[in-house]
């Protein structure tokens, strides 16, 4: 069954290209996620700098993070 499928992709010139667009493609999409995660990550540590560490009711400190969080 390999070899009809080898036979068959072997006379098809325009395959190559076609892997080679998908190869590039994909790429770039892999980049543009692991950027895109990183900017979600560097923004949320930002958010969570800027929330104060005791605001002197834990309570209430405690629905404050889950606020955030939701």
């Amino acid at each position: 069954m390999s070899k009809i499928a080898y036979e068959f992709a072997k006379n098809v010139p325009w395959l190559d290209e076609v892997s080679t667009i998908n190869t590039v493609f994909f790429f770039i999409m892999l980049i543009l996620i692991v950027i895109g995660v990183l900017r979600m990550k560097k923004k949320d540590v930002d958010e969570y700098k800027n929330m104060p560490l005791d605001d002197g009711n834990k309570q209430n400190s405690v629905n404050n993070i889950k606020n955030t969080l939701l």
